[in-house]
């Protein structure tokens, strides 16, 4: 059977990633809802109260991140707060300026005189475009009765920044500000949704392997006591998939014995994005990742202009996810 040729990206474009994220859920009793009905509105009257509330302290704007092992630590300067409308939907653009500190060595080059700055411990790196959007949603379950508010949290991730940064201050705003915690898509709710769409465009499965070393080391080597490994990684690519034998993959496990891991990505037709990062030690675990990913095309002259930084023009990139892609209520809880 001949092979599919992997399809090129045009050398002028490159992409935009949006993760989204959904908040917990904030219960709104029925006798508060009779006498103050709490609508989108309101959540976003409370959201900008709480942000102008941060703008105005005066305390030193660190994220705490006892995960990391890293001396870098980063921070929030200033959150700016812009209404933004698609069709009748209101929702919030925080143009989030933050920076790195604690910065233990390197330096810049000034470009106009090469003169060297070797940055100290106080000296900040600084961004005033970390670009997030916070999309206002009211559940209603009268069969469980459940009456709630949340947020849709979409990271609009340029490709000059770093997902895993993005994601920190996104994280630290909705809990630490907003007060109501962002979280991915369960897993279960994942299964459903492989199981829902219609057809995949592309499936990528790697499989990742680590085997014993060659016993001919140098001389140098074989004087100490080592360990020799190497890596192996295979990489499929299915196309045009149906959901049926994207599951599969999924939950194929015929790969164990011999694989120490894998990661599948699903693509759709609507450019989002299911990944899937699978350990094979004493059992088989999921790690579901950016459940609800999107990619959205742009120039690079978009990028390198800065253009893509202009409230119209992110306006236009999200408004399609907005009007098709939200995530459904049954996500929710």
């Amino acid at each position: 059977m001949a092979k599919r040729k992997k399809k090129k990206t045009s050398p002028e474009e490159t992409v935009i990633s949006i993760p989204v994220y959904i908040s917990d859920l904030l219960p709104i009793e029925k006798e508060d809802e009779s006498l103050f009905p709490y609508t989108p509105k309101v959540m976003i009257d409370i959201a900008k109260s709480k942000l102008e509330a941060f703008n105005s302290s005066p305390n030193n704007h660190l994220i705490e991140d006892k995960r990391s092992t890293s001396p870098i630590k980063h921070g929030i300067s200033s959150i700016e707060v812009i209404d933004l409308d698609f069709n009748n939907d209101k929702c919030l653009l925080l143009r989030v300026a933050a920076y790195q500190t604690n910065l233990m060595d390197g330096y810049y080059v000034d470009a106009t005189n090469s003169d060297e700055h070797h940055f100290s411990t106080n000296d900040k790196i600084c961004y005033n475009t970390y670009n997030i959007i916070l999309y206002p949603k009211i559940y209603k379950n009268v069969l469980k009765g459940k009456h709630a508010a949340y947020w849709h949290v979409f990271l609009y991730l340029d490709p000059n920044k770093e997902s895993k940064i993005m994601s920190k201050l996104a994280r630290h705003i909705m809990s630490k500000i907003i007060n109501l915690p962002i979280r991915n898509v369960k897993s279960e709710k994942f299964l459903n949704d492989i199981r829902n769409t219609p057809q995949f465009t592309k499936v990528e499965i790697s499989l990742h392997s680590y085997n014993e070393g060659e016993d001919s080391e140098p001389d140098y080597v074989t004087k100490y006591k080592y360990e020799s490994k190497i890596k192996r990684l295979k990489t499929l690519t299915l196309y045009n998939v149906k959901p049926e034998d994207a599951l599969s993959a999924l939950e194929d496990t015929s790969s164990v014995c011999l694989n120490t891991k894998r990661t599948l990505r699903f693509e759709t037709h609507e450019q989002r994005v299911f990944s899937s990062v699978q350990e094979f030690r004493d059992k088989l675990s999921h790690t579901f990742e950016d459940s609800f990913n999107y990619t959205v095309p742009v120039l690079l002259s978009d990028v390198s202009t800065k253009k893509i930084f202009d409230i119209d023009f992110i306006k236009e990139k999200m408004e399609g996810l907005f009007t098709r892609y939200l995530i459904p209520d049954n996500y929710v809880d």
